[in-house]
């Protein structure tokens, strides 16, 4: 089967459970996109589908915009719309406490999923393959992993509504640097690929060809073979622990109240699966390791016990039921701790642990401003570096419309801002100057005039826990 003959095969499973009208093509530049980026091409005219060229500059590299520009040009080349997103993520690791890697990839599939909720029916191709899937496995064997983590990269994913397909899985990076050689199709090669400070780079430099040197010349195959498998186990233990969760537990918000004598009958591998999914269940934002799964598993069986967990939340069970509750005082409360960053002026980021969302650009002054106060809006002229950092004890600002200042602390009094959730509020300063608290305040002082073309944009999303 040829590479155009694999991509049509999982566009057609695609379509089978939704018909798609947009493909939204992830392209780096490197050699794996662009020659996903010429298949989609080829296989447009008789697919009928609008096809997206996005590309993210990550902002880690000075050759980065040479990348952009690339893809820029081939997608002008076949007449495709063309999105350039970037993100800063250095500052957002910083912030997050995340590794670059990780910080990337979590910023990447977040603009991905903000472009495709622009258009109708879309879909998110990327280009992954045959050695992206055997690095995947062996990273999370390496770390300690179950048998979800072991089915690696999935061939299709739905994503917040949005299905993501890898339709390259099958293929190994030979295959396609193949291909993009005989079709003189032009990319690049991102020089940080071969740098051993990224763990997946160790791995790809220097464990895979350990293994096929010394142990099988075949790894990679047998890797990604072995994810195949596992993948099909972990879908039918994941229908299973589904239905049973269906048909014997009710879930909602922070409680679940189970049948604890239909669980005893369960075999300890569904158990530990049902139990993660009521957890993920009743809050998906916390997190549950496996010390966490296997002390609610034991309270299941038991039918009482209570455990502590970061963040200051608590785990309750009795009575036949699951509740995550407040409490200050465990050992686990937390301790908001951030890292102030720089806000540039293009730039998009979450910061997972603290529930916020962060974009900046450079737009038009609009005519009228917003009222909401979660968008600010600051001169390009002389403008000093705008910081993002969490309150700290004394704050004043000076609030637009009032004479004097005010202590953020009363602000949040006055805005019913629960005293837990202080800590973790974003804070908007210029120097030591507090100019922006979204939602709640904005300075008199750093405001943009009317008179200017172009002005720098500020937008925060909350998303914190009543």
């Amino acid at each position: 089967m040829g590479l155009a003959d694999l991509v049509e095969c999982e566009l057609q499973k695609v379509k089978e459970s939704m018909p798609f009208r947009t493909i939204i093509a992830a392209v780096s530049g490197g050699a794996d996109s662009v020659a996903l980026f010429h298949l989609l091409i080829q296989l447009r005219v008789t697919w009928s589908y609008q096809l997206v060229v996005a590309h993210v500059h990550h902002g880690l590299r000075e050759t980065a915009s040479r990348d952009a520009e690339l893809v820029r040009e081939m997608a002008a080349n076949y007449d495709c719309i063309f999105l350039l997103k970037s993100v800063n993520v250095r500052e957002v690791a910083k912030l997050t406490g995340e590794s670059v890697e990780t910080a990337a990839r979590r910023l990447r599939y977040e603009q991905l999923m903000e472009i495709a909720e622009t258009y109708e029916s879309p879909i998110i191709a990327t280009a992954h393959h045959m050695n992206d899937q055997a690095e995947t496995v062996l990273d999370r064997m390496l770390r300690g992993t179950g048998i979800q983590g072991l089915a690696g990269i999935l061939p299709i994913r739905k994503l917040q509504g949005v299905y993501v397909i890898r339709p390259l899985l099958q293929v190994v990076k030979k295959d396609l640097l193949e291909y993009v050689k005989q079709h003189s199709l032009p990319y690049e090669e991102d020089e940080t690929n071969v740098l051993l400070d990224y763990r997946r780079n160790r791995i790809r430099h220097e464990l895979i060809p350990h293994l096929e040197a010394y142990y099988n010349p075949s790894i990679v195959n047998t890797l990604a073979h072995e994810a195949e498998i596992v993948r099909a186990e972990n879908e039918l233990m994941a229908k299973l622990s589904e239905d049973f969760v269906a048909s014997n537990v009710k879930c909602s918000h922070r409680l679940a109240k189970y049948d604890q004598e239909a669980f005893l009958q369960l075999p300890l591998a569904l158990q530990r699966r049902v139990v993660k999914l009521v957890l993920e269940c009743i809050d998906d934002k916390l997190q549950f390791g496996y010390d966490e799964v296997e002390a609610v598993r034991f309270y299941f069986m038991r039918g009482y016990g209570r455990r502590n967990l970061k963040g200051g939340f608590q785990l309750v069970v009795q009575n036949a039921s699951l509740e995550v509750t407040r409490d200050e005082r465990n050992e686990y409360a937390p301790v908001i701790r951030w890292t102030p960053a720089t806000v540039d002026k293009a730039s998009f980021f979450s910061i997972r642990g603290l529930k916020w969302r962060i974009e900046s650009s450079v737009d038009e002054l609009p005519s009228e401003f917003s009222r909401t106060l979660w968008d600010a809006w600051f001169s390009l002229e002389d403008q000093p570096e705008l910081m993002v950092r969490g309150w700290q004890e004394g704050d004043r600002v000076k609030p637009f419309g009032m004479e004097g200042s005010k202590l953020l602390s009363d602000v949040f009094i006055d805005h019913k801002i629960k005293r837990e959730w202080r800590r973790s509020y974003p804070v908007f300063a210029i120097g030591q100057e507090v100019v922006w608290v979204p939602g709640l305040v904005r300075s008199r002082t750093h405001l943009v005039k009317q008179n200017v073309p172009l002005a720098f944009r500020v937008s925060v999303s909350p998303a914190m826990e009543d």
